[in-house]
């Protein structure tokens, strides 16, 4: 019990339990490689901030505190952000211009504290000590039972596959957001009968078409699968939870299984992840994928994706990171999705291949105005 008072083993469980948890929440949409990367980062940020601590206490346990303090809520921002988002007493402190300033002063009055109370020192690591170890125990006891109860087999779609007497290329192109014929006339006046008469001179056929559901992870879902989607959520209130499954369903969906089962290849140029195919990207306006599942919520990353809206034009392009992966991810996706889609056409294979692009167009944010520049 005495070294669990003098080393200040909680800045690495710390990290181990971000991962655990992180790996629990996320179970199946991170790889053992991706989340032991997160965890290493989280400790070589610590490790500065624990020296660049210590050089100034001049004190280990001090520096240690002080360095899990800080890095609880840099670590956990997002989280802590979201909380006090849902309480409505604590409303006031959800902008940044006040959340910020109360986290630093909270951070020197933390200081003051531990200056003031050495003798606290042994059994505040302690504490955080024994209480990150439960914490890790209770998540790898999640994680092991989760990975116990995977692996189960789906039920198969019956097909009929006597019946398939040609095996030509076959292209799933989704514009998502992107309003038909109709939506146009009556909603915007605007008459859009050239690119219906273009695909119609090209022998393309269009066919009465609706969608049972308002967002697009249930829809493809539920077209990858030949199947409705299982009625275990709400409606209108969408979980964390109830959108992995929805990924999940998409990853393994029937239609693929059924397509590689008649000697296809599956190109997958889309948002999503399909079987062992990685989607376009980890991130974009409306989905997280791989490590950003478990990062999104540190400080930086929620910064980066709630306030860059605020940059203008002229901003933007002096600060090239945030241009291309925050405020223009979604338009750089679409046109690599187009890049791709547009080489395999080139392709010569031997075997048949599915391909599927899925683009986001229009969400926002809104990349043209109505004249397209």
């Amino acid at each position: 019990m005495e070294i669990l008072k003098k080393i200040p083993f909680f800045l690495v469980l710390l990290s181990v339990f971000f991962c655990l948890h992180g790996a629990v929440e996320n179970y199946g949409f991170v790889s053992f490689m991706e989340v032991f990367l997160v965890g290493v980062s989280m400790l070589v940020v610590m490790a500065v901030l624990f020296l660049i601590s210590l050089l100034f206490t001049r004190k280990i346990l001090f520096a240690s505190l002080l360095t899990f303090f800080i890095s609880i809520w840099y670590f956990f921002f997002g989280a802590i952000h979201d909380f006090i988002k849902s309480i409505e007493m604590l409303s006031f402190l959800k902008s940044y211009t006040v959340i910020l300033p109360v986290l630093f002063a909270l951070t020197l009055l933390w200081i003051f504290f531990l200056k003031k109370k050495p003798f606290l020192w042994p059994k505040l690591v302690l504490y955080f000590n024994v209480l990150l170890i439960i914490y890790s125990l209770i998540d790898a006891i999640k994680l092991t039972f989760n990975a116990s109860l995977s692996g189960k087999q789906p039920v198969a779609i019956k097909f009929n596959y006597n019946k398939v007497s040609q095996k030509p290329n076959v292209y799933f192109l989704l514009f998502d957001g992107y309003p038909g014929q109709k939506t146009l006339s009556d909603s915007f006046n605007f008459n859009n009968q050239e690119l219906d008469n273009f695909l119609i001179k090209e022998n393309f056929i269009q066919l009465p078409i609706h969608s049972n559901y308002d967002y697009t992870l249930y829809s493809m879902s539920s077209m990858f699968n030949l199947n409705y989607v299982n009625n275990n959520y709400k409606v209108n209130k969408e979980t964390q939870i109830d959108g992995q499954m929805r990924q999940q369903e998409i990853k393994e969906g029937k239609v693929f299984d059924i397509f590689q089962n008649m000697g296809y290849t599956i190109l997958n140029h889309s948002v999503f992840d399909i079987k062992d195919l990685p989607g376009l990207s980890d991130e974009n306006s409306f989905l997280l994928g791989h490590s950003i599942l478990l990062t999104n919520k540190i400080l930086i990353n929620r910064i980066r994706k709630d306030l860059t809206f605020l940059f203008t034009d002229e901003q933007i392009k002096y600060v090239p990171f945030l241009k291309n992966q925050s405020v223009f991810i979604d338009r750089n996706n679409n046109l690599k999705a187009q890049k791709l889609v547009l080489s395999s056409v080139e392709k010569k294979e031997n075997k048949p291949f599915f391909c599927y692009a899925h683009l986001l167009m229009p969400h926002a944010p809104y990349f043209f105005d109505s004249t397209g520049k």
